[in-house]
């Protein structure tokens, strides 16, 4: 009898604060202004929208999804992301599921169903964005001989590891470390972990490409996880040698030290040819919530212009060309002068010397270039609330014809590293990102419309043929390229920015 009264009680317990955390998700969704605009698309659909129009006008909206995994927090509550599928991209809105539809079942944690809303849903999703973070090695003389062991006997036991993967023609993991598991470690002294990591690294290179054999250079990278590196503070790192552990300090910047905290997964040791040592980790971080832009920020990639936008911002490429001509310059006169040399049988030990420092700088600066102008186009898009319209240059070098003179340059050309600080930085900071086709957009007029190769005089010359307009050739190719953004913008974002 007393058994059965308390599982009673416990079951009238556990409905009440069910009741609860169905009733105060209900109300925080009631408040949300997010929440007004989905009740807006709602009345919208029942009144009438033809739902087959706004298909045609690329707002397709999925009408149900299936959650993947709705996990309980610790404050009893489920979490789900609405979702806005639109011109066949996804946009996720992180909630609070309540159950705010009587026929359809809650997305309460242990149960998996579909909370349809007419055309919106809500499923448990979400998306992460990857990224790569420095922390700068601090070591002494005697651990720099330990790590520098470490490189050589892991990367030794990879390449020959290689070779044996390569003979037999497999790149299954299982199958390799039951045949050379033991061998790693005997011959080359390779700890346990160190010896599963180096077949999991050499089968993932050669499964890449199994035409050929892989190489591993004898101070290529090392892959460290939880269970051979560990943070025992702050700014002190436990590593796994051959000898021993040793415990490294370690520092890093600003920006690094914000986004640490979501490290996750395994690191990789490398050293530069500066013989600094570096930890590169892996850091998961949440994608900025964000609506499908109603408006966009046309930018022309371009080598005189490294961007320009349809708002008129240029952002040039003076600096770049000036580094890029001054290394050139440097490098070819240290090389006529360490082949003289070579040819008075005179070893060019200060001119290889100065080679190797000067090396990587100039793309170290143009990273640098790269990185600023993207910050800065994402910052802009942010402010005012438009997403950004970029050009796809796939194969560009392989479209155009350049003279003699203009292969240095154009092989420099650095459009797509832009391209790729720009995509993930927009989606760090919630900015709709639209990529469309480049063609026409340097020889078809803004205004209007007509399209001929002669309207382009010169680099930075446009006038129109048709109607006489004038106007900076990168300029207009912006605002050629933020109206095909514009033409593919879904008609659900301008109903969820009213």
């Amino acid at each position: 009898m007393i058994a059965r009264r308390v599982d009673r009680l416990q079951l009238e317990h556990e409905a009440a604060l069910d009741a609860q955390e169905i009733r105060e998700p209900v109300e925080a969704y009631l408040r949300d202004p997010i929440a007004e605009t989905i009740r807006r698309l709602m009345t919208l659909g029942r009144s009438g929208v033809d739902e087959e129009a706004l298909a045609e006008n690329s707002a397709a909206v999925s009408t149900r999804i299936e959650p993947q995994d709705v996990r309980r927090e610790p404050n009893r509550r489920a979490v789900a992301v609405k979702r806005f599928m639109t011109d066949g991209k996804a946009h996720d809105l992180l909630e609070h599921s309540p159950r705010i539809s009587p026929e359809a079942p809650s997305l309460r944690a242990g149960r998996k169903g579909v909370v349809a809303i007419d055309s919106v849903t809500l499923s448990a999703y979400t998306a992460l964005v990857i990224v790569t973070v420095q922390l700068q090695l601090l070591p002494t003389k005697d651990d720099v001989v330990k790590l520098e062991a470490t490189m050589r006997a892991f990367n030794a036991a990879a390449d020959w590891l290689a070779g044996e993967a390569y003979a037999l023609k497999s790149a299954n993991k299982i199958a390799i470390q039951k045949t050379h598991y033991a061998a790693l470690r005997e011959q080359f002294g390779l700890s346990a972990q160190m010896a599963v990591r180096c077949i999991a690294g050499v089968c993932s290179a050669y499964k890449r490409d199994k035409s050929k054999r892989p190489h591993f250079r004898p101070f290529a990278a090392v892959p460290y996880d939880q269970r051979i590196a560990s943070f025992k503070s702050i700014d002190r790192i436990s590593l796994l040698t051959p000898s021993g552990r040793i415990l490294v300090p370690y520092v890093m910047g600003k920006y690094q030290r914000e986004r640490f905290t979501a490290a996750k997964g395994q690191c990789d040791l490398i050293q530069r040819k500066d013989g600094r040592w570096f930890l590169l980790a892996t850091v998961d971080l949440a994608e900025n919530v964000h609506l499908p832009a109603t408006d966009f920020i046309g930018v022309d990639f371009g080598v005189v212009n490294i961007a320009t936008t349809s708002d008129g911002a240029t952002h040039s490429g003076a600096n770049v060309e000036a580094c890029r001509s001054r290394y050139s310059r440097l490098r070819r006169s240290l090389q006529q002068a360490a082949s003289a040399k070579v040819k008075a049988k005179v070893r060019p030990k200060n001119i290889r010397r100065k080679l190797k420092a000067i090396s990587s700088r100039e793309s170290r600066f143009r990273r640098d270039v790269n990185h600023c102008i993207s910050k800065k186009l994402v910052a802009v898009a942010k402010d005012s609330g438009r997403g950004i319209a970029g050009e796809d240059l796939t194969y560009i070098r392989n479209r155009t014809r350049f003279r003699k003179q203009q292969r240095a340059k154009m092989s420099s050309w650095a459009f797509f590293q832009l391209r790729t600080f720009l995509t993930y930085k927009a989606i760090l900071a919630g900015v709709d990102l639209r990529i469309v086709d480049p063609r026409g957009t340097s020889r078809t007029c803004n205004p209007c419309g007509y399209e001929a190769k002669s309207n382009r005089k010169s680099q930075a010359e446009f006038v129109c043929g048709q109607c006489g307009h004038t106007e900076h050739a990168d300029l207009n190719a912006a605002r050629n390229i933020r109206s095909r953004a514009l033409v593919n913008a879904p008609i659900v974002a301008e109903l969820c920015a009213a």
